[in-house]
């Protein structure tokens, strides 16, 4: 079943049991687990926002951020190995761990390692992770796409005929990361360096239509739509914010919402049957050439899964940005999501 609904949080059951500990991790969408990336720390301090009396992992940046609800926020430190993730930081302190459930919404293998040694329950296991977001297995399932094919070879690439109008992909992994024009691929270190497994790539065709996401919801049997936005891309490929819209674009575009629920059909009676949770679905879409074609499935709670729970609170503040630094921020009315301490700089929502 797909319904149709502006969400907020206090409605979605599963986010509503203080006998769980609830926690985020964004580690496992950089281009590796072996990197160091700190600016994934900013994110371990959202859950706060949609969360309600609830036992939430947090690092010390939490106490930045003024928050509309009170939750029982647990302070587990950064330290300085940016790659040590939240649940291994929080077992350090607490090797006791009196609370038997956690909720994951992006889960890090070490989640696996703590049904395993711990006899604890995940929300959501690594190896299902890795499976639901397959970008390869999606497109196998979905009739819907730009042409696409599988790597074999760096010779794959290297021989395009139109390069300028192909992206490379990695199967896995998230955003601007693993994502490279072919047209530059032949001076990339980095993706050199990635290019490891050619199994692990695909090329697709670019088309330059107006990219959009939806976000979704999975309770029990029904697909609830909670949102659709319009996304900020720079380059190409790299997000760096959306603007929510109406859902009401949906009811008036037969030919869109025809497509979205054909996707999420195509999906939810396949790969993710089994699937329980957030999910946001990215597509590109030229309506006055009525063309559409989905992109992939973030099988995850997302970066706008939380902006856009928060805008059906408060519809005033529609526009979401990344990395914005406060000199950015002069004369516009915002609210302050995360703080990446890196970089010094902020996600925020804004007022139209």
């Amino acid at each position: 079943m797909i319904t149709i609904s502006p969400l907020v949080s206090n409605q979605i059951k599963f986010l509503n049991n203080k006998n769980w500990l609830f926690l985020l991790d964004y580690r496992v969408l950089g281009e590796s687990l072996e990197y160091e990336i700190p600016s994934m720390r900013k994110y371990e301090n959202l859950l706060p926002w949609i969360l309600e009396e609830q036992n939430i992992l947090v690092n010390q940046y939490a106490k930045k951020l003024e928050y509309n609800f009170h939750n029982n926020l647990i302070i587990v430190e950064t330290g300085e190995i940016a790659k040590k993730s939240l649940i291994e930081r929080y077992i350090e302190l607490n090797s006791e761990m009196p609370i038997d459930y956690f909720v994951d919404f992006i889960p890090h293998p070490e989640l696996d390692v703590l049904e395993e040694q711990y006899n604890k329950l995940c929300f959501y296991r690594y190896s299902d992770f890795l499976k639901f977001n397959n970008k390869l297995l999606q497109k196998e399932f979905v009739s819907n796409t730009p042409e696409w094919k599988r790597c074999t070879s760096f010779d794959d690439i290297t021989l395009l005929e139109d390069e300028n109008q192909r992206y490379v992909k990695r199967m896995y992994w998230s955003g601007w990361f693993t994502v490279f024009e072919a047209s530059l691929l032949g001076n990339s270190n980095e993706f050199k360096e990635l290019f490891k497994d050619p199994k692990e790539w695909y090329i697709e065709r670019y088309a330059s239509w107006k990219e959009m996401s939806i976000q979704l919801l999975k309770e029990g049997q029904n697909n609830c739509i909670f949102w659709i936005t319009q996304q900020f891309v720079k380059d190409r490929k790299e997000f760096y914010g959306a603007e929510c819209l109406p859902l009401s674009i949906l009811e008036k575009d037969a030919f869109l919402k025809n497509n979205l629920e054909k996707t999420i059909e195509e999906l939810s009676n396949t790969l993710l049957k089994e699937y329980q949770g957030f999910r946001g679905i990215d597509f590109i879409y030229d309506k006055q050439g009525q063309r559409f074609f989905f992109l992939e499935a973030n099988v995850r709670l997302t970066s706008m899964t939380i902006p856009t729970l928060l805008y059906n609170q408060n519809v005033e503040y529609s526009c979401f940005y990344e990395d914005q630094m406060i000199s950015d921020l002069k004369g516009k009315d915002y609210k302050i999501l995360s703080y990446d301490s890196t970089y010094d700089c902020y996600d925020v929502l804004i007022k139209k």
